[in-house]
């Protein structure tokens, strides 16, 4: 996954139930990005790819006068060293093909339900990825990139049907997650955000499925 990001979920901590490793909105995109020659435009470089950090794409990496941290395309990431302990539950490893259709609020809420109901960790990536196809394709371009989305269980010595029922016990208890310190939704440094995708479009015929029946907002 080129363009990945990682949601940890930890239902008791009110101050990092959910963070990405790539962080969204460094001051210093932009400017980079500018700097070596690029343009950020509708969120996106050089009216092409929706990402600022990412491995590839090696023609916005290549020019010989810079370092490679001064390209306009760099694959630096942000390492955050995290203790895991028994209240985080799991961890989601996706790309931005998902991204651009859900938060990490969303996508954390809609994992704990399947797992709660009992669905395979495989089969809830799939209802993910489904969720997020757009059901028209016009000129938006959400909800119609490629899906990769991993889900890495905790079981913290439990077995995985251990794992389930502890998590549908805190469901049913409505432990929920708090706000996001890092989320998908902040904001961002000249239109773009490392490592994410941009929503660009608020048509309602180029919602993904699992928005269709709301309000474009």
């Amino acid at each position: 996954m080129e363009d990945a990001h990682t949601t940890l979920l930890d239902v008791e901590d009110a101050t990092g139930t959910a963070f990405f490793a790539v962080y969204d909105g460094h001051g210093d995109e932009y400017i980079r990005i500018v700097s070596a020659g690029g343009s950020v435009e509708s969120g996106r470089i050089n009216c092409g790819i929706g990402l600022s950090r990412a491995l590839g794409d090696f023609g916005l990496k290549s020019n010989s006068l810079l370092e490679l941290e001064q390209q306009i395309l760099i694959a630096n990431p942000d390492v955050k060293e995290h203790k895991l302990t028994d209240e985080d539950e799991f961890l989601v490893l996706a790309c931005d093909g998902i991204w651009d259709c859900m938060t990490s609020k969303q996508v954390i809420k809609f994992i704990r339900r399947e797992i709660a109901d009992g669905t395979p960790l495989d089969k809830t990536c799939e209802k993910i990825m489904d969720s997020c196809l757009a059901t028209e394709v016009k000129s938006s371009f959400i909800g119609c990139d490629n899906m990769t989305m991993i889900i890495v269980a905790f079981l913290n010595g439990r077995t995985i049907q251990e794992w389930q029922e502890h998590i549908c016990q805190r469901v049913s208890a409505h432990v929920k997650p708090t706000n996001t310190p890092n989320g998908s939704s902040s904001a961002d440094i000249g239109g773009i955000t490392p490592g994410s995708g941009k929503r660009t479009s608020r048509f309602y015929s180029r919602l993904p499925r699992w928005l269709q029946g709301r309000n474009a907002t």
